[in-house]
């Protein structure tokens, strides 16, 4: 029986009548060095014959990858970071399992060769906890603004706003009674930082909004008139009502007529003007990562 879909995560909660099995050993994931070796149990299918006849049936893919610690994206999450040269889309939702067979989490396909980990006690305690407790679905959160990239700004507008380097997003619009309203963000508005994460742009804003669950209290930190502020404030759920499993991938707003490979260019655009900023700081450990 389904219980509810996180949708910030995309995990469902199913209630079992009766579950044949004991209850696997678990690795603590805090225990896992960067580069630690596990195992990838992927479900798949495969070729069968019998005399003239092909069919396919089920199987279990085993392949091998590495997981590791600091990707900023999977710490919004509450994820490691996976890697493996066998990850395809189809290994979305793997169990990843030590060496010896301890079972580490789930994985969620996040490109080729990339997955994020959610270590299964912060599936169990965290994501189907918030599930079990509403006993209902979990909306993904909502801030409420329509918001541009800094870096597609003109050259003159960018200039008065007497920002250090192009990254963050100008708030354009705030929605009426919006979790953004209620918490006092106004147009004008520059977001460069969400709890512990720098924004780069509207690609990041919405990764990492789309990655908490409604009711999340977040800080943000922002430029108003030239001077720094902080703003609280928590999410809410869209009021229409529709979940929505992922994020769109991309913005919407002013790019919508884009093409999606202009869309691509786009966004690779603001991604190097990015790393040419980082290039000038000091190197750190979050530097580095936002590099990668």
């Amino acid at each position: 029986k389904l219980i509810g879909v996180d949708f910030a995560t995309g995990f469902a909660v199913l209630e079992v009548a009766l579950l044949k099995t004991t209850a696997p050993k678990v690795a603590v994931a805090g225990s896992l060095l960067n580069g630690a070796p596990v195992k990838i149990l992927s479900s798949d299918v495969v070729a069968r014959s019998v005399t003239d006849k092909v069919y396919l049936a089920p199987s279990i893919a085993v392949s091998q990858g590495q997981v590791t610690a600091g990707s900023l994206y999977a710490k919004a999450r509450g994820a490691l970071t996976l890697r493996s040269e066998s990850l395809l889309a189809r290994s979305d939702s793997s169990v990843v399992v030590t060496p010896e067979n301890l079972v580490v989490g789930i994985a969620q396909w996040a490109g080729y060769g990339r997955a994020y980990l959610y270590p299964l006690d912060f599936v169990r305690d965290t994501i189907a906890k918030r599930v079990i407790d509403k006993n209902d679905n979990v909306p993904a959160g909502w801030l409420g603004v329509d918001a541009r990239s800094i870096s597609d700004l003109p050259d003159a507008d960018f200039t008065d706003l007497g920002l250090p380097r192009r990254a963050g997003v100008i708030v354009q619009k705030v929605v009426p009674e919006s979790p953004a309203a209620q918490a006092g963000i106004v147009t004008g508005d520059v977001i460069t930082r969400v709890d512990d994460f720098d924004v780069a742009g509207t690609a990041d804003l919405g990764a990492l909004l789309g990655s908490l669950p409604a009711g999340q209290s977040i800080k943000l930190r922002a430029t108003r008139n030239h001077q720094p502020v902080e703003i609280s404030a928590v999410l809410g759920s869209k009021p229409n009502g529709e979940a929505r499993l992922f994020m769109a991938p991309f913005p919407s707003g002013p790019q919508s007529g884009l093409s999606e490979r202009e869309q691509l260019e786009k966004r690779l655009e603001e991604l190097a003007a990015v790393i040419r900023s980082y290039q000038k700081s000091p190197p750190s450990r979050e530097t580095i990562e936002a590099r990668r």
